[in-house]
């Protein structure tokens, strides 16, 4: 049964930062057991955060952008976003993809991109990047709450059933 677990989160896309954050794995972590509900400020430095969707991709293969400059969240917008994260157990399967099109993208006060929480809607999966604020053991995931985050993006106006075919 490790095997088939191992193969299953062997195919996943990403960088170090995964899911379940290896950079942070080994020591101990603060969160229970239990699923914790909501991830308040994971880059501590950001002064704004704005959600960019990606609807899909040119003939390079770069990614086309549902807006150039993203959507700006407020205060409260934020709230509801960072309030839908959780770390939860690590399930003994995941899915094999990770083509994330959500992009939360932390700025600071310069404009400079600090940090990214990315977002897939089709296989319900999240992953923050390298520097964020974020403890999660070895036997954890980062996710989110989908029925409320999914609520959050088309209030801005986006879609979240991009590109999941």
């Amino acid at each position: 049964m490790g095997l088939i677990a191992t193969l299953c989160l062997g195919g996943c896309e990403g960088d170090d930062a995964s899911r379940s954050s290896p950079q942070q794995r080994g020591g101990k972590s603060a969160v229970a057991e239990s699923a914790s509900l909501g991830i308040h400020h994971p880059f501590p430095g950001a002064k704004e955060v704005r959600l960019f969707v990606e609807k899909g991709y040119g003939s390079d293969g770069a990614p086309i952008l549902n807006k150039l400059e993203g959507q700006l969240l407020s205060a409260s917008e934020l709230a509801d976003f960072e309030g839908a994260l959780r770390i939860e157990k690590a399930p003994e399967s995941m899915a094999a993809c990770f083509i994330p099109h959500h992009f939360f993208r932390y700025y600071d006060e310069r404009g400079t991109q600090i940090g990214e929480i990315s977002i897939c809607f089709c296989c319900s999966g999240v992953e923050a990047s390298k520097g964020a604020k974020i403890s999660v053991g070895s036997d954890q995931i980062l996710s989110a709450d989908y029925k409320k985050l999914g609520a959050l993006v088309r209030r801005l106006g986006e879609p979240t059933d991009v590109l999941c075919d």
